[in-house]
């Protein structure tokens, strides 16, 4: 666990002997510098941006405060260069800390219910994730809990989280068939339709109003390609399950969904429609180590980026 006490005296020896110490950024000041940066797309920006965040967390212990310094650790893990063999060193630190914040925002967001729900709504996925990279059952579980609890809480919220996280895992696994399941539901809450599992139709997303107006179904400031986002991982997801047949129209109906024009990453859906989809589907089904298979779905910027 990072101790607070360690923050604060780096932070505290960052600055001695300086006559021209600038003052800490206000909490809302800190906060859209870390939008700022994730809407532009700028991975660098990320790391300035939550030391003003850990600035002006330790003024003001806000619980949102704690949760994008959270996400800050774990956004630098997930845009960790493709190319290059992953830091596991690395993915393993950033899941720690961003852990702990994750924690910490939890907890401060008690009192509120609400908030506290959409909190461990994060917290819950990235213990599903370190649970997983760490084989240790015990803290999968836990997330898993969290998840359900959330999905009992903030549905179309919950869903999205839990099928989010858990696409990741081994295809046939009772976690991978989870996430399919959560995304069917996730599209049912939003949408206030049935879906059918073997030819699902989604054209009912471009309706609006949604049935479930909470700003999970949708896009929004922080998130204006959520929709865009979601079915792509929603029809990789498909694929992975080897249901080929099923992803092609979701993929399809991606191109035709508002803001697909200004959406970066566009070209993933000619990519994947002009690929060998059942070569895809079936580099999934040979078991072994998922990060070891093709990815699914698109990293965090291919929903927050503007």
């Amino acid at each position: 666990m990072m101790k607070r006490t360690l923050v604060m005296t780096i932070m505290m020896l960052a600055g001695c002997g300086s006559t021209n110490e600038e003052p800490a950024p206000s909490t809302t000041e800190a906060k859209e510098s870390f939008w700022d940066a994730v809407g532009s797309g700028d991975i660098d920006a990320v790391p300035p941006a939550r030391d003003r965040m850990l600035a002006a967390f330790e003024k003001e212990r806000e619980p949102d405060t704690a949760r994008l310094i959270g996400m800050s650790y774990l956004l630098s893990m997930a845009e960790q260069d493709k190319t290059r063999p992953p830091d596991l060193a690395a993915i393993d630190d950033a899941m720690t800390k961003g852990g702990d914040y994750l924690d910490l925002a939890t907890q401060l967001s008690a009192p509120d219910q609400a908030r506290a729900s959409w909190n461990s709504g994060f917290f819950g996925a990235l213990l599903v994730s370190r649970g997983s990279f760490r084989s240790d059952e015990a803290t999968i579980q836990r997330g898993r809990d969290m998840l359900a609890s959330v999905a009992r809480e903030i549905p179309s919220f919950g869903l999205l989280a839990t099928a989010d996280v858990m696409r990741d895992t081994a295809a046939g696994s009772n976690d991978f068939t989870r996430a399919v399941e959560s995304y069917f539901q996730y599209y049912e809450r939003c949408t206030g339709t049935t879906i059918d599992r073997e030819h699902p139709d989604l054209a009912v997303v471009l309706k609006r109003p949604f049935a479930d107006p909470h700003p999970s179904c949708g896009n929004e400031p922080h998130v204006p390609h959520n929709v865009q986002g979601g079915l792509f991982c929603f029809a990789d997801s498909l694929v992975k399950a080897n249901k080929v047949d099923a992803a092609r129209p979701i993929y399809d109906l991606i191109e035709k969904t508002e803001g697909f024009d200004s959406w970066k990453y566009a070209s993933l859906v000619d990519d994947r429609l002009s690929s060998d989809l059942a070569a895809r589907a079936a580099a999934y089904q040979s078991g072994g180590n998922p990060r070891r298979q093709p990815a699914v779905g698109t990293d965090c910027f291919g929903c927050h980026q503007r």
